[in-house]
């Protein structure tokens, strides 16, 4: 991504405010991260725990920086802190110590005052102007209340205008998905060949996935699924040490995620490298459903809207699968937003808009068959349609099943 980019995201944020600060601050709970790592990744271009982001009202930018103990920068290096050359870079337009120098190794949400001290100076200075601050609703702000309880009083939420700018994806944006898919795809036909291998295992299959991940330079989107026989029932099933049965299905759920931006892709293999004449059925069923929604997904229409089933792309999902009389079987929404979060930013009640970019991934799941299908592909809602960026890998039968052909030939 260009660097200008993260200056102009933050310009556009602040015409939407109306003289209100925007701050952002992820920090530390307990090793987990507080605060949106990726709304602050979206409008900085950086991801390190314990910074913050204020964005005035005219458009500059400060970014404030942990004062570190050089113990801290002797263990893993000057990479924690953006320097003064790399903040320039970003558009930032001064850099700011955030207060007194950091007891621990990272920034906490129960640190004292005294490390936040310049900061909450600043933000008081900016009330006593008329200025209210907005920011992501997060723990970080009900800490920053108690430091400083005035802060209450000028505190405006500023989470719609985020989840406008962010769903709506550059074609730089889709790049990164559409790699991040391609990517995904390459590690299904790596789980392929180890679920054809002579003693494949759930844990092995997600082995060979997140090794391709990592060889490719990308990361895990999410935990990955490798769900066989019955566990193909469970949405979110484990990996586990379990051997694959010939006659299996096999869900594969996986996802890389490639400069910050989450794939989403589901297969269903058949461990024989064919299905049986109730697989095909089963799967050509859910094939259909995902065809018939690809091509009603378009701006206007809603993910689910319960009020105008007609516009519904859950509803209409869920209309195919009654006509066969599987809609107990369908157990989980139809898609979901996708971006820097694998369940990325986007309401459900409003109407999809050009630039979003959804996953359409129906399923049939009926335990007493041992029998889970999901097909699920990752969408860009564009004028008049939808453009899938994951039509790389394969989803008919006969072209699954010629897949696995190929790949047991190697």
């Amino acid at each position: 991504m260009e660097n200008h980019v993260y200056a102009e995201r933050r310009r556009v944020l602040v015409e939407r405010l109306q003289h209100s600060v925007a701050l952002f601050a992820p920090v530390d709970v307990g090793n987990s991260p507080c605060g949106d790592v990726n709304t602050f990744f979206y409008f900085t271009g950086l991801r390190q725990l314990g910074l913050a982001c204020c964005i005035m009202p005219d458009g500059t930018s400060i970014l404030y920086v942990p004062r570190y103990r050089s113990e801290r920068l002797r263990w893993e290096g000057d990479s924690i802190i953006p320097s003064l050359e790399v903040a320039q870079k970003l558009g930032f337009d001064s850099v700011v110590f955030l207060g007194e120098e950091c007891t621990r190794f990272s920034v906490s949400l129960f640190d004292p005052a005294a490390i936040w001290s310049n900061l909450l100076g600043d933000l008081k200075d900016w009330f006593e102007k008329g200025l209210s601050v907005g920011w992501c609703k997060h723990p970080l702000g009900l800490r920053f209340e108690l430091l400083l309880p005035e802060l209450h009083a000028h505190v405006v939420s500023i989470d719609s205008e985020i989840a406008h700018l962010r769903r709506r994806k550059t074609k730089v944006e889709v790049g990164h998905l559409t790699r991040a898919c391609d990517i995904t795809a390459l590690a299904h036909e790596a789980a392929i060949y180890s679920i054809l291998d002579k003693s494949p295992n759930e844990l092995t299959v997600r082995a060979a996935v997140e090794y391709l991940f990592t060889e490719h330079g990308a990361a895990l989107a999410f935990p990955s699924v490798v769900a066989s026989g019955v566990n193909a029932t469970v949405l979110h099933h484990k990996p586990a040490n379990i051997a694959i049965e010939k006659n299996d299905l096999v869900v594969v759920d996986v996802g890389a995620k490639f400069e910050g931006y989450c794939a989403d892709i589901s297969r269903t293999y058949p461990v024989s490298g064919k299905f049986s004449d109730r697989q095909r059925y089963l799967y050509e069923i859910v094939l259909s459903v995902q065809e018939a929604v690809a091509e009603a997904a378009c701006p206007g229409m809603f993910l689910r809207n319960p009020e105008e089933p007609e516009k519904s792309l859950h509803h209409i999902a869920c209309a195919i699968f009654k006509e066969h009389n599987l809609d107990a079987y369908f157990i989980h929404g139809i898609g979901h937003y996708l971006g820097l979060d694998v369940h990325d930013i986007g309401s459900y009640s409003e109407p999809l808009v050009e630039g979003d970019v959804i996953t359409i991934e129906p399923g049939v799941y009926i335990p007493e068959e041992n029998i889970g299908i999901r097909i699920e592909d990752d969408f860009w809602i564009v004028s008049g349609g939808a453009v899938c960026l994951s039509d790389s890998l394969p989803r008919s039968v006969e072209d699954v099943e010629r897949l696995c052909a190929e790949i047991k030939t190697i």
